[in-house]
């Protein structure tokens, strides 16, 4: 482990004064967040402990020596000024090659938001990353780690995880994840919070092993905690689809009724394959197609999976059938996506027990006619 205290280099220093004195992070396009091509890759997750807040990240990029990084925070996404981070602690955790896995430790603040800026020297390229270090409720003050000790930073899990923290019994709920499809952009609202039936409840010592595929598990300190850790065990190839009876549920977004019932009645290989054909007219035109298709489940999987899987949220829904938004806005309460085509898209955000950042599409009637037309797009040819 690697524990430097960052002195921001001096080009960036001055891009984050000027940023300090005018910024309104509900105003900058996010949209590269959500790019698997913008040439640098981000993912966090947030531990307290005692007065102390740690961000547990990982940055992947093939031009790493490129980028410069500083650490600003605020109170919120509409805040006009920052203060720059000054007292905190930054640990390396791995070094991967592509990927570096850092720790950075601050005191406990009122402030709610911590920014990331990245800057490469070379391109004058500007990003950054919003990190929430402030919650009512506080943050779990342990993490997930795979065998060899690596941070484990998506939702999603597979085969058996271990717990990076000071306790030596800890709690879990576990659920089954038989959520449908996302309603499309015209249907109606689901349940916030549906009703869900524990299938068991248990302690452990910190390791969980034998997890069941496709179930949730809720981790705490005690069955009585406001907060927790939420992970989804998946199949070791997960984002991607596999099984036929993977490959199938997503096709309810661009299938017709007809169609849909076919494919689940009979849940074959063949069946699924004369889909395809029979959608695109042959066989070289339908291999395309899927291939796009569950590429882009696949993406959504890896962006949006949180106790459920990323196809069955709103956002994995719309990036789906739209694609990736041309502008993402962010603010306390909400996010918005616009496409040069003109659709645009608001998601409330909601904090649960399961997670602290749930998006929910806002639906309009007015969505049916540009949904069945996308639909129509993607069915002439993905």
């Amino acid at each position: 482990m690697t524990r430097t205290r960052l002195f921001p280099f001096f080009l960036l220093q001055i891009v984050c004064v000027a940023y300090a004195v005018g910024i309104d992070m509900s105003k900058v396009n996010l949209t590269y967040q959500y790019d698997p091509e913008s040439g640098i890759q981000f993912a966090h997750r947030v531990v307290e402990e005692g007065g102390q807040i740690k961000v547990i990240y990982k940055v992947v990029t093939d031009t790493i020596n490129h980028w410069d990084q500083t650490f600003l925070i605020q109170d919120e996404y509409n805040s006009v000024a920052h203060d720059t981070l000054r007292s905190y602690t930054l640990d390396t955790l791995f070094d991967q090659g592509e990927a570096k896995y850092f720790q950075l430790t601050l005191s406990k603040t009122s402030k709610s938001l911590l920014l990331i800026a990245w800057f490469d020297i070379n391109r004058g390229v500007f990003k950054v990353e919003d990190v929430r270090v402030n919650s009512p409720v506080g943050f779990p003050s342990f993490y997930p780690v795979d065998e060899q000790g690596v941070p484990i930073l998506t939702n999603y899990v597979s085969g058996s995880i271990k717990l990076k923290g000071d306790l030596t019994s800890y709690h879990s709920y576990a659920y089954l994840d038989d959520f449908g499809p996302a309603d499309p952009a015209m249907g109606r609202m689901r349940p916030i919070a549906p009703s869900l039936e524990i299938d068991s409840s248990f302690f452990f010592d910190g390791q969980l092993s034998q997890l069941g595929t496709y179930h949730f598990y809720l981790i705490q300190e005690d069955s009585t905690a406001q907060n927790g850790l939420t992970l989804l065990s998946c199949p070791g190839y997960y984002p991607a689809q596999r099984r036929i009876e993977e490959l199938v549920p997503p096709l309810t977004y661009i299938s017709t009724e007809s169609e849909l019932n076919t494919l689940t009645n009979k849940m074959s290989k063949g069946a699924f394959e004369s889909f395809w054909v029979n959608t695109y007219g042959s066989r070289f035109r339908a291999k395309s197609a899927i291939r796009n298709f569950y590429n882009r489940v696949e993406t959504v999987n890896r962006l949006f999976t949180d106790y459920k899987q990323g196809w069955k949220t709103d956002r994995g829904v719309i990036y789906l059938i739209f694609g990736k938004p041309d502008k993402v806005f962010r603010s306390e309460r909400s996010e918005v996506w616009q496409y040069i085509t003109g659709e645009e898209f608001e998601f409330i955000r909601i904090s649960t027990l399961f997670t602290p950042s749930m998006y929910t599409l806002k639906r309009d009637r007015e969505y049916e006619q540009v949904w069945y037309n996308q639909v129509g797009e993607l069915r002439k040819g993905m």
